[in-house]
């Protein structure tokens, strides 16, 4: 998945996403795993 897909899925903006990214609080990968295990994608 792509930022902007995620984004979109899940109602994040996209600025958010690269927010979590850029301060280390959650790699991308992770980011996309979270949302995929917490809402069963």
């Amino acid at each position: 998945m792509t930022i902007k897909e995620v984004s979109e899925k899940y109602n994040i903006s996209q600025d958010t996403l690269r927010y979590y990214e850029k301060v280390g609080i959650i790699p991308f990968e992770k980011i996309i795993d979270f949302y995929n295990k917490a809402f069963k994608a």
